[in-house]
């Protein structure tokens, strides 16, 4: 055969990548919105998510899967910019006060320096170069009615002062990501349970190519996905993301038992792509070794320290509750006790990862080893956090003992 005309490894890898995810992931403008949230521009980002979502309601239906895509990259648009704007704010606040700017500001640069989840997930390879274009030449009607809305709120609140205007704004996006987001989690959540129990039963149904490679799909993808499970490993694997984006919306509104709630749900669904370890054996997968598998046990090194991290936050002489629903998660004397169990946790997983860093010293890893250490900075972070709590404890225990000994 022809070499020109033969289907190659990466192309294979590619092919794999796209075939069984929604229609929208392809589109030109979700991938560069992906790319510009990576890079740290989420507000370029968010005119062209506000368009997909519109289109992608109108010609798949509220609830179907290309709209609970557009709403969470949407919504993680929304909120990263709000972060962004938060931090330049506190940034040259704490300038023009001559204070101490790193120790204010590293509270709500958090959210900018971890990975973007959406863009690590979907794998975005627009280049930055163009996207202007992307953005002027392909933005539809539906993102000039967006923009004609964002205007219209605008005018309402020009009245206000600055600060108050951007206080509002901020508010107003923060909230609207996180309905965005729990919209995304409640249709992908409902997929999944609603299609994992008789994946088995469509074994050699799924086509080759995604539904894009089919226009008559493109009318009805509620339909298509419940005669076959199309979309159901997409689904699995976008889960947890969305909870963790959840949970990071949350601890920056302070509601840290909310976020302890999301980042917990998130565990056992991280955990579900790490095979089950043999005893005195480091674990394997039956094909060795692999980035991929590195990524799944970074991704579960994560959410282990953001739950013990965020407990950690939580009030003194208070229990961990949700806020709407008064869910008891965590007694107030067994918090810092959780939050150690989650740090041991965490720590015995770096562990395995790293072991199986060296593995793959001889990949192309330095993407995962950039993002393990900062993991690695984190725990680091919960450990110093957990030392001084037991330093105040024993100190508090060492008087109280002092005391009774002079009483005797």
């Amino acid at each position: 055969p022809n070499p020109k005309f033969q289907i190659r490894g990466p192309e294979i890898e590619r092919r794999q990548k796209t075939m069984n995810t929604p229609s929208v992931i392809n589109d030109p403008r979700f991938r560069a919105g992906c790319k510009l949230v990576k890079t740290g521009k989420a507000s370029c980002a968010i005119e062209l998510f506000a368009a997909l979502v519109e289109e992608s309601r109108n010609q798949f239906g509220e609830a179907s899967l290309n709209s609970a895509a557009s709403y969470y990259e949407y919504g993680h648009a929304l909120f990263r910019a709000a972060c962004r704007r938060d931090a330049n704010a506190n940034a040259n606040a704490n300038a023009s006060k001559n204070e101490n700017e790193n120790d204010n500001k590293a509270g709500k640069v958090k959210y900018l320096d971890r990975k973007p989840r959406a863009v690590e997930n979907n794998d975005a390879t627009v280049e930055v170069e163009g996207l202007e274009t992307c953005i002027s030449g392909e933005s539809s009607q539906v993102t000039k009615g967006v923009l004609q809305k964002e205007e219209g709120k605008q005018k309402q609140i020009n009245s206000a002062g600055p600060q108050q205007q951007m206080d509002q704004n901020e508010g107003d996006d923060v909230q609207l990501a996180l309905e965005l987001m729990e919209n995304s989690w409640a249709i992908l959540d409902e997929y999944v349970q609603s299609h994992n129990h008789d994946s088995t039963n469509t074994k050699g149904a799924l086509p080759e190519l995604n539904d894009s490679s089919n226009p008559t799909n493109n009318s009805n993808d509620n339909n298509y996905d419940k005669e076959r499970n199309l979309y159901l490993n997409w689904a699995k694997d976008q889960r947890p993301r969305i909870l963790l984006g959840i949970g990071d919306v949350f601890d920056h509104l302070n509601k840290y038992g909310d976020a302890v709630d999301a980042y917990t749900r998130a565990i056992p669904l991280r955990e579900q792509f790490i095979p089950q370890k043999q005893k005195g054996t480091h674990c394997r997968t039956a094909s060795g070794p692999s980035i991929q598998f590195l990524k799944r046990r970074r991704q579960l090194v994560e959410v282990l320290v953001l739950v013990a991290e965020t407990l950690l936050k939580c009030p003194n002489g208070a229990d961990v509750v949700t806020s709407e629903s008064k869910v008891l998660l965590v007694k107030d004397l067994e918090r810092v006790d959780f939050a150690r169990g989650y740090y041991d946790k965490a720590k015995e997983e770096l562990q395995e990862t790293v072991f199986l860093m060296g593995k793959l010293a001889s990949h192309d890893i330095i993407a995962e080893k950039e993002d393990i250490c900062f993991i690695a900075t984190m725990l680091m972070g919960v450990g110093t956090t957990l030392a001084e709590i037991d330093e105040q404890q024993g100190g508090i225990l060492e008087d109280s003992s002092t005391a009774k000994k002079s009483k005797i």
